[in-house]
Order: structure tokens, then sequence, then C-alpha cells
């Protein structure tokens, strides 16, 4: 399902975004055209747009659980979903980092995902990358939704996963399942196939 951002309305964008009713595990990225989570500024706001942060918005309001790794909060800040909790990743489970809503904010190391997890029923994961490579060696990742930049303007280029995130849950085939384009982007739904 490829579609050109301004062919969907923002309802019809909403939907296709929608969390399912039942336990879900959505990871989701915004990667440069050679598959780095960070762009030239070492984060990703030199990656994103308008229309990322859109989709962004729209992922989080309704998710129940973010998980979120130490490092990527110390480079981009944390960013609470409106309603849910966040499971912040450390491997100093400890050592708290500054958060405006400690009684929503729980320290969790990497061993201690699975029962985070499986608690919650919409779990979203932004990263970063040692974080999802986590989740995925448990098995519990149902989607990806990945913002790909662009670095080309040839009609016939297609989104790819790069070989770090497509091999990132053993026995898991990802199949795109929705593609938004804008100029620079292609906004990409993956699920398990």
């Amino acid at each position: 399902m490829n579609d050109a951002w301004d062919a969907l309305s923002p309802a019809a964008r909403r939907e296709r975004y929608a969390w399912p009713e039942s336990h879900w595990c959505r990871v989701n990225l915004v990667l440069s055209p050679d598959g780095a989570v960070t762009g030239s500024d070492g984060t990703s706001q030199s990656l994103t747009s308008e229309h990322d942060r859109e989709l962004l918005r729209e992922i989080r309001r309704e998710a129940d659980l973010l998980i979120v790794g130490a490092a990527s909060v110390r480079r981009e800040g944390l960013h609470y979903p409106p309603h849910g909790r966040v499971a912040l990743v450390s491997r100093d489970a400890t050592r708290a980092e500054t958060s405006q809503h400690p009684e929503r904010t729980e320290v969790v190391s990497l061993s201690e995902l699975g029962v985070v997890i499986e608690k919650s029923h919409r779990v979203l994961c932004e990263g970063g990358p040692t974080v999802v490579k986590a989740i995925g060696l448990l098995g519990a990742i149902d989607e990806l939704c990945v913002t790909l930049c662009r670095d080309s303007d040839d009609a016939r280029w297609k989104p790819q996963l790069p070989a770090w995130l497509s091999t990132v849950q053993a026995h898991s085939r990802w199949v795109m399942a929705s593609c938004l384009m804008d100029d620079s982007h292609a906004f990409t739904i993956w699920r398990r196939g």
C-alpha cells in the first residue's frame, strides 16, 4: 500500500497508524539513508520532519508504555506519551534520569524488558538500536514503523529496511504493510509476515 502523503487525509493517516485491539509491540524509528538512527548533529532531529513528528504524536497518543534507552534520552530528551508510562532502559538500573514525571517512569535493565512488555497492552519502543535488538531477541516485536530519509529522487527508489533492522528478530520476515511518501521521506509500516 504505497501512497503519496498528500493523497491521504489526516484521518486516513491516523487510521493507518491505529493500534490494534490485541497486545502489540511497535518499534518506531527514523533512519538516515545508510540506516543510522542519528544524523549529522548526533541526534534524530536532523533526520526527522514535520510529517514524521505528526505520525510520532499519533503513535504515542495511545501507547500504554514507551520504552526508550537512557543514551537516547541523554541525546534527545524524554517525551512522554499523553497517558502512558515510560520504561527507561539503563545499564545502571539504580540511576534515575531527570524526569518531569517520576511517578510514570520506571528504570529497567535490558534483562527486565520481557516482564515490562508483558504487563502492557500497547507497547512503543523508540530505541535506540541496543534496546530494539534486545526486544527482538525476546521475539516481542509485532510491527516496525520506520521513517526512511530518502537520498534519491529516482522514481525507482524502493524503501528497504537496513540489514541491522531486517534481522533484528530471529525467524521473523518483515513485510511492508504501508508506505507513505513525501519529497524527502518514506513513512513505512512493516509487520511480521
